[in-house]
């Protein structure tokens, strides 16, 4: 599934949901189904290489960041990037062609603005059994720690007006 954006102008500033349409359609996983499981609790592991070795940080629902990827990243960006954007593109190279940070979340797909921001970051599914989708998910607060927006931001040079607009929406 894809999102299509209204132009080139869109591109840096203006609308958040172009920005969600721009993350979501460049995080490459494969639109999943929601999963039958009803309950809001999810883990998700963000995956690196440290000296030759994966590793990863887990996320789960509710512990201060939402979303379990959001809680992963979070904690990715604080403890093992120390909010450094040059760290974190180190990490990104570490794997020839692909992505060396990715993102684990099999028991359910990604919801809609978890995929925006892995996509706008460049992160990558573990595996094929890692899914999006195009929706929102569960009535779990989402939303990105300021620390967290403000990285996003430096990375993918949107202002991080646009980005507070996704936690102000949802």
């Amino acid at each position: 599934m894809s999102y299509s954006l209204r132009g080139p102008a869109a591109a840096k500033t203006g609308d958040w949901r172009d920005v969600v349409r721009k993350g979501f359609d460049s995080f490459d996983a494969q639109v999943g189904t929601t999963s039958a499981d009803k309950s809001e609790s999810c883990e998700a592991k963000i995956w690196y290489r440290q000296k030759r070795k994966w590793t990863h940080i887990t996320g789960a629902t509710g512990h201060g960041a939402g979303h379990a990827e959001m809680h992963a990243l979070s904690q990715f960006i604080t403890n093992i990037c120390s909010n450094k954007v040059s760290k974190f593109r180190a990490l990104q190279d570490e794997v020839e062609n692909k992505s060396g940070v990715r993102v684990e979340c099999e028991s359910k797909p990604c919801c809609v603005y978890c995929s925006a921001i892995l996509g706008l970051l460049g992160i990558t599914p573990k595996d094929k059994d890692t899914k999006k989708s195009p929706d929102r998910m569960g009535s779990t607060q989402w939303g990105m720690t300021s620390s967290l927006r403000s990285f996003v931001s430096d990375v993918s040079d949107y202002p991080e007006a646009i980005l507070a607009m996704i936690d102000g929406r949802v």
